[in-house]
């Protein structure tokens, strides 16, 4: 509140929230309980909870009522028309009100319950902690006995006999979920709260900023609309009459009519190369059109590949029916413009109210599995949805099983959403489904898998894994071709073969996570360029490169690496069918070090397979053999995360529930682009000016990063940011010589 503005009187009645800048009015707290209420209610009904909801949305902020709370809020107004010393924050909490509310009238109402399965039931949980984090049940369970004893507390809920006698005729009717075992419930509280919270805050967001609330809304596309705009976008397309085109329309078309089959669990089993973006889609547009399903959501492994198939889908459906949101994306220029960000994009990324919704595997799984009321707050709006999980086969192996237990909620009866594993690499669903008792159907949209993987038969594999490859064997063996790519497994195999390739090729490129995302988006363009224009073009890559990224080289090289890595890295080779056959070769590198865990467990499997020389790469069917081999040898729930829900510990789920290793830091680095960064420091810190430094970022492991300190390769500048202070190679990124 500016201290320009005119003081408005406290009014009579109790009130939810202060006068703003933008609003100058006192919310009233009957109507944000009663707003919030019947938000809540609508948002819960998606999965049959909405009576359930609308106590919750009544619950919340009836603390509120307490006088103490009353005159915080006053001395809060005063302080912002700098009249007094501001009170100090959370002084005077509210929401144990309502959950000491809650938990009496789940004693009435449900006694049985209470006694049996955890105090105060869902309600307390969600009312209790509707803002900050979810607790864990020992927990909840003290904080509630606390509040049975708190004075304050159990005064107010006297004083409000009138209010609560009409509460404990809505929880007479209002019915309770059951569930088969905590997960279950786990999962319910996750998404009751997600209802509470998207609803609060789009209540007090309303009241106090009515302008940003108002970009939020606007006539959104149905997905009947948005799928004749994408059956406009495909026939573009249907030019060509090759056998691939055909195929890629093939799959569309049959896309289309797979549709029909009622919601649940699917798969897509497309060749790469084969027009599985656009299937895919296609298939969840009719799909939610026919079952009158509410959005799509896509989810990829890279921020990369989403970022590509994000523009893919602007260009078919418009720009305004299609959400982004990942660790990487960038302010937009209407977020540049008022620096406060108040776009619709970026209030969607809140709560994922959006048609098309397009983000990563780690957003989507994190945001389910968090205790997070920020990342909460947009599940709900995953119910009656379709899902798509594109490069499918990257899910983690030791997360599999809390994975598949996800998957198996969102699908079921009462969230109502179909979900879609899109891979040509498909993982083996049936041994994992037997092992967490899961009897359910997965139905294959793609038309005879195995016929088509023969028929678009686009590569020939030379597999050469009985001796080790000298790095100047494996540059010698590019030098064969034009155009030539080679994926190795860590970062200083990538820069050992480049440096051998550079020698014999001066204009040789390499791409790794030691290069800043600018820098890599860069080369790639680079890349397109020289394959478009048929100019020599010969690059070294880790394997960022080789799920998704629409590349098309005639020779592809692969260090023996996963199963499936092999045949993803055989998707860049001749993937648009422009010769009759590319070739992929399948190497023992001289250094054969790879990532520990799933992946070198993944390596020594396909080495085996390889080595007997009785696997076709070309049929589906293999590939359950080395997923059923993957998954019977490592462990698919390597953080015990179904036993932590099963305790309902909320906190330690969400914080060892990690899909990338969470043991680095992000560290800037300037040298790429010195004037960008400095324009972008120059604005001081915040969250826009944290995601626009996000292009001059490496990830570090944590463990290195005292050392780089100590060689004076770090510092920390002004902004309190880790900078990177060596050198910065315009080939190969951040490299560990000492600065001079």
């Amino acid at each position: 509140m500016s201290p320009n503005q005119p003081s408005v009187p406290l009014p009579n009645e109790p009130v939810a929230h202060t006068p703003t800048d933008a609003n100058h009015h006192w919310h009233l707290l009957e109507d944000h309980l009663d707003e919030v209420a019947q938000r809540t209610r609508t948002f819960a009904s998606t999965f049959s909870a909405g009576p359930l909801g609308a106590l919750a949305g009544y619950l919340h902020d009836f603390g509120k009522y307490d006088p103490a709370f009353q005159d915080y809020l006053f001395r809060c107004y005063r302080a912002a028309l700098n009249e007094t010393t501001p009170p100090r924050a959370g002084s005077a909490p509210h929401a144990k009100y309502g959950a000491r509310i809650a938990n009496l009238l789940y004693e009435y109402r449900y006694p049985k319950l209470k006694d049996s399965d955890g105090a105060g039931g869902e309600l307390a949980w969600v009312v209790l902690n509707h803002h900050g984090k979810l607790l864990g049940l020992a927990a909840l369970d003290e904080r509630l006995k606390e509040l049975s004893e708190d004075a304050d507390v159990n005064h107010l809920i006297r004083q409000q006999g009138q209010q609560l006698a009409a509460l404990v005729d809505q929880a007479e009717a209002t019915g309770l979920p059951t569930f088969q075992h905590p997960r279950q419930r786990a999962f319910f509280i996750r998404m009751l709260l997600s209802a509470l919270v998207d609803a609060d805050r789009l209540d007090t967001e309303k009241h106090a900023d009515p302008e940003r609330h108002s970009q939020r809304y606007r006539d959104q596309e149905t997905p009947a609309t948005l799928l004749s705009e994408l059956k406009t976008f495909q026939a573009s397309l249907r030019r060509d009459d090759t056998v691939l085109a055909r195929a890629r329309n093939t799959f569309f078309d049959v896309a289309l009519e797979r549709a029909q089959t009622p919601p649940g669990l699917f798969k897509m089993t497309i060749p790469t190369g084969g027009g599985k973006t656009l299937a895919s889609l296609a298939f969840a547009l009719e799909h939610a059109r026919l079952h009158n399903l509410r959005r799509v959501v896509v989810a990829l492994p890279y921020t990369s590949i989403t970022q590509q198939t994000a523009a893919i889908y602007r260009e078919a459906l418009g720009a305004a029916n299609v959400l982004e949101h990942h660790s990487s994306l960038q302010p937009t220029q209407a977020d540049d413009a008022h620096e406060v960000g108040n776009s619709w994009h970026k209030l969607a990324t809140e709560n994922w109210d959006a048609p098309v919704i397009v983000t990563t595997t780690v957003q989507l799984f994190e945001s389910l599995f968090s205790n997070r009321t920020s990342k909460v707050r947009k599940l709900h709006n995953l119910t009656q949805a379709v899902i798509v999980l594109d490069e499918a086969q990257t899910l983690s192996g030791p997360l599999i099983e809390p994975i598949i237990d996800a998957v198996n909620e969102l699908t079921n009866e009462r969230y109502g959403s179909s979900l879609v594993f899109c891979t040509a690499t498909q993982p083996a669903l049936a041994p994992l489904f037997r092992k967490l008792n899961i009897t359910r159907e997965v139905t294959e949209i793609a038309p005879d898998p195995a016929h088509y993987f023969q028929v678009l038969t686009r590569v020939r594999y030379d597999t050469q894994i009985k001796e080790r490859w000298l790095w100047s064997a494996v540059a010698d063996e590019m030098l064969e071709d034009k155009q030539a790519l080679c994926i190795v497994n860590t970062k200083a195999q990538a820069r050992d073969l480049y440096r051998s390739l550079r020698e014999k090729d001066r204009q040789a490129l390499h791409l790794s996570t030691d290069m800043c995302p600018a820098h890599r988006l860069k080369v790639i363009r680079d890349i397109r360029e020289h394959l478009d224009t048929g100019t020599p073009c010969r690059v070294v890559s880790t394997q960022l490169i080789e799920a998704g990224v629409d590349l098309d080289f005639p020779l592809v090289l692969r260090a023996l690496g996963p199963l499936d890595s092999i045949v993803q890295a055989a998707g860049r080779c001749n993937r648009n069918s422009r010769l009759e056959q590319g070739r992929v070769v399948v190497f023992a590198p001289e250094d054969d070090t790879v990532p520990p865990g799933a992946y070198r467990s993944g390596r020594d499997i396909a080495r085996n397979l390889l080595s007997k020389g009785d696997i076709d790469l070309n049929d589906p069917v293999t590939f359950e053999r080395y997923f059923s081999r993957l998954y019977g040898r490592i462990t698919t729930d390597a953080k015990e995360i179904r036993a932590l829900s099963d305790k309902l510990d909320f906190p330690e789920v969400a914080a060892r529930f990690q899909m990338i290793d969470q043991d680095t830091e992000g560290v800037l680095v300037p040298q790429y682009d010195p004037e960008a960064v400095a324009r972008i420091l120059s604005r001081g810190l915040n969250g826009y000016t944290q995601r626009a430094l996000q292009p001059y970022t490496v990830t570090l492991y944590s463990n290195k990063i005292d050392k780089y300190l100590a060689k004076g390769l770090l510092k920390r500048n002004d902004l309190d940011l880790l900078e990177w202070t060596g050198s910065y190679d315009a080939q190969l990124g951040i490299v560990e010589s000492e600065p001079s």
